[in-house]
């Protein structure tokens, strides 16, 4: 009997706003969750997700900013 290969992928995330990098840890379609909690404007950013190496980028609006006070971040 073979044995199965594991394997599990490299995955980066980043919400970009400006020429500031901020750590996400997972995405939903509705929402993020920050690695850490920032406060952030209500606008337009830029979602980078890296999976073993393959880099895509798309546009996300944040309609309420983010805030200190809480990790998750509403999206659109």
């Amino acid at each position: 009997m073979a044995s199965a290969i594991e394997y599990s992928s490299v995955v980066t995330m980043q919400l970009r706003i400006g020429v500031e990098a901020h750590a996400v840890a997972q995405i939903t379609p509705s929402m993020l969750v920050m690695r850490e909690p920032t406060d952030l404007p209500a606008g337009s950013a830029e979602m980078v997700m890296t999976i073993d190496g393959r880099e895509s980028r798309w546009t996300i609006n944040l309609p309420n900013g983010a805030s200190k006070d809480s990790v998750e971040v509403r999206i659109q």
